[in-house]
């Protein structure tokens, strides 16, 4: 929560001074008595600063006011010859209903916006009857009337916590907000998890594509992930710089298809960012980023030989490979991150991807059997601890056992999968390069099975991703037939 004020969304209001109530016309008050006065209910308004918006049902209050007539005053306040209701707008609208003419209204005046605000949002929440939306919106117009965490905590008797919370809350888009909690039921845990975001405008874009509790948290764990990577990158070129290295964006795409650069260094932004470089840093090196990896790399001297056409195609082809490799390498990371956020999740109850079928159960092991997986205790536990799977031990088996026990089998046996899987045996042929559908076919089962959890590639590589897994990628040589034309591989 900054201290920078936003602007409230909703209205204002006029406070109450001695010289508005002695400038009322007599035919408006009805009654000698100065503090309780029978008020025409034409002349009786909604206060516009009204936290709540929506007065409910209000049927059985009317049938009440019609038999008993209205037991309670309201608390108005003068306003340009009317008045503006602090207290009893369901009364006001139930007395409409029922026919009523006047109304017993207790008239207060000199009370300041933020003290005419503070007593509307008293008295809605002593009865609960505000939504989290209009709590939010309620303490950001007191926090816009220059009341602090601490006065609007000790006026509503709200921890100071929760008005954080709430003024967080009110930062958001109004409408997106509203309808997250009408069409899908964001909760206050998941509000909670997207204040991780810094950026509002960050968060206003994740709480409109989520559509439901189990995308919001992937899309703010993959927002996380990406503000990670973006302070790793600046780490490694602040290094890359001071060793006087310097970038070649063109070079990217030359990697893999030609022989004029060589890799001698690659930095994954998934990692922690490196404190000094760990190679000698020489003249010609320069580097470019993909995705996730910057690769430091050298220029080769130029082929002296003049290549034949089967040497370039095989040259392309070997190529092709290594990219198809790199491609399927960071599609099983995501699949590996999705999965492994989503067991952590889990563990502390906080999320669940629903109860699983026999169908998907058994589908889940003929998986693991086509991928001649290996269940290791050791590889779901590092998991939970932070290492790589080698460094666990059975104590650390032991420590998390209990968090393992809270995620469903279904999840454990897709992570397991994932694990199994060999971005060393791309599917690619290595001397035709052709697709092998055989090599992927494990990959596209746990593919289809973790997107009905929420799972998505990022949105501009999905393309490209999906491409590799379904053969269509124009990495894969093409046979040509009889007429000239390329076959796609089966």
């Amino acid at each position: 929560m900054t201290d920078k004020k936003e602007k409230s969304a909703v209205g204002t209001a006029i406070p109450a001074t001695e010289k508005d109530i002695e400038n009322l016309p007599e035919n408006i008050i009805s009654s000698n008595d100065r503090k309780i006065k029978m008020i025409p209910i034409e002349n009786l308004l909604h206060h516009p600063d009204n936290p709540r918006k929506d007065i409910g049902d209000i049927s059985e209050l009317t049938d009440s006011i019609r038999k008993n007539g209205i037991m309670q005053n309201l608390t108005v306040v003068p306003y340009s010859g009317r008045f503006l209701v602090l207290i009893g707008n369901r009364r006001l609208e139930a007395a409409k209903a029922a026919g009523l003419k006047y109304l017993p209204c207790k008239i207060v005046e000199g009370l300041s916006k933020v003290e005419q605000v503070g007593i509307m949002l008293e008295e809605n929440m002593q009865r609960n009857d505000l939504t989290v939306i209009e709590q939010a919106q309620g303490f950001q117009l007191m926090f816009d009337l220059g009341e602090t965490v601490h006065t609007i905590s000790q006026r509503t008797g709200f921890s100071e916590t929760t008005v954080r919370r709430r003024l967080s809350i009110a930062q958001l888009d109004s409408e997106i907000l509203t309808e997250a909690f009408d069409e899908w039921q964001v909760s206050l845990d998941d509000l909670r998890e997207l204040e991780k975001i810094k950026d509002i405008k960050k968060r206003n874009k994740l709480l409109k594509r989520a559509g439901s509790s189990d995308n919001l948290r992937y899309f703010i764990s993959n927002e996380l992930r990406e503000e990670k990577m973006a302070v790793c990158q600046r780490e490694i070129k602040k290094l890359l710089k001071k060793a006087g290295i310097p970038a070649d964006p063109d070079a990217k795409n030359l990697i893999w298809y030609n022989d004029k650069y060589e890799i001698v260094k690659r930095y994954e932004l998934t990692d922690e960012p490196p404190k000094r470089l760990s190679f000698k840093v020489e003249k010609d090196l320069v580097y470019t980023q993909s995705y996730r990896t910057i690769y430091i790399i050298r220029k080769k001297e130029k082929a002296k030989k003049e290549l034949t056409d089967e040497e370039k195609k095989q040259r392309q082809i070997r190529a092709n490979c290594k990219k198809v490799k790199e491609i399927t390498r960071q599609i099983d990371t995501e699949m590996k991150d999705f999965v492994a956020h989503l067991m952590i999740e889990q563990s502390t109850g906080l999320i669940g991807c629903g109860p699983s079928s026999q169908r998907e159960e058994r589908w889940a092991w003929d998986i693991l059997a086509q991928a001649r997986a290996v269940v290791s205790g050791h590889e779901l536990a590092a998991v939970f601890l932070n290492k790589e799977s080698w460094q666990i031990n059975n104590k650390d088996c032991e420590s998390v056992s209990f968090k393992l026990r809270k995620v469903p089998i279904i999840v454990q046996m897709a992570y397991t999968a994932i694990c199994s899987l060999r971005a060393d045996d791309p599917p690619i042929q290595s001397w035709s390069g052709k697709f092998l559908e055989e090599r992927v076919k494990v990959r596209n089962e746990v593919y289809s099975l973790i997107q009905a959890w929420g799972f998505r590639f990022p949105e501009d590589r999905e393309q490209e991703f999906e491409d590799i897994l379904d053969g269509s990628s124009e990495l894969y040589m093409k046979e040509v037939n009889s007429n000239g034309k390329h076959d796609s591989n089966s």
